[in-house]
């Protein structure tokens, strides 16, 4: 009876840890994404030192937050900083419309600052014009 009653001891506190980890996990996805948005919002001022670098994108998630009536999303691209194609992760502001629009390879802009800490941010999808030819982002209004 006891080795039952230490069984079960065993595996309650092993199910306390499971859930502690997971709980932990999302709390630290959930900080990045904010990290981010709180990017977006620098980074779409203009007089923010920033360059535009083109992308691909990749991935993209829709979070819970909201500016207006547009939602941030996290998206996940390709794009050459430094000479160097990586893997990047940045938040963006789409409207409904826009978001409907997202493809894997779709084109983007993505805004970086050129300043320690770095800061970057997608500042257009569906991108039909260069980098830096539109320094204003269409969100700026809201």
């Amino acid at each position: 009876m006891e080795i039952v009653a230490y069984v079960l001891a065993a595996l309650c506190l092993l199910l306390a840890y499971v859930l502690l980890y997971f709980l932990l996990r999302s709390v630290k996805t959930q900080g990045d994404d904010y990290q981010m948005q709180k990017n977006w919002l620098a980074l779409a001022r203009p007089k923010i030192a920033s360059k535009a670098v083109p992308g691909q994108l990749l991935d993209w998630k829709k979070t819970s937050a909201i500016k207006g009536n547009d939602h941030y999303y996290i998206l996940t691209f390709t794009a050459a900083l430094a000479r160097q194609k990586k893997r990047y992760r940045a938040a963006a502001v789409l409207s409904d419309s826009e978001a409907a629009t997202l493809t894997t390879g779709l084109p983007i802009v993505v805004k970086y600052s050129t300043q320690s800490p770095k800061k970057m941010a997608v500042v257009a999808v569906n991108a039909s014009t260069a980098p830096g030819e539109a320094e204003k982002s269409p969100h700026d209004n809201q």
